[in-house]
């Protein structure tokens, strides 16, 4: 499932009322395969996570850049849905940090 729609569509199907989404939360590319490997159809990013194995403070302690990569790596590693928690969005306007995080999602690795 590579394409950018299929996977906001599957995401939309996925939020029924009466039946919790669970999304499991990854810090790197391992931790999302190991998310899909066990039967999960979304992976979520965790800024807590993310920030702490980068060595920063959570809360926009992280510089954005290194934690659009780390969202980057991770969308690129799945073929499921990947949502991001962008804080509060590093200033940016929303936007801005949807193109930036859309950026090299095509990547492979």
């Amino acid at each position: 499932m590579a394409d950018q729609a299929d996977k906001a569509e599957l995401l939309r199907s996925l939020h029924i009322p009466g039946a919790p989404l669970v999304l499991p939360n990854a810090w790197d590319v391992d931790s999302a395969r190991a998310v899909v490997d066990v039967g999960f159809p979304v992976v979520a990013t965790a800024s807590n996570a993310i920030a702490a194995a980068l060595g920063h403070d959570d809360g926009e302690g992280a510089p954005s850049e290194e934690m659009r990569f780390v969202a980057q790596r991770i969308a690129a590693s799945v073929d499921v849905p990947v949502t991001v928690d962008a804080e509060a969005g590093y200033g940016m306007a929303p936007e801005e940090l949807v193109e930036l995080l859309s950026r090299d999602r095509s990547r492979r690795l």
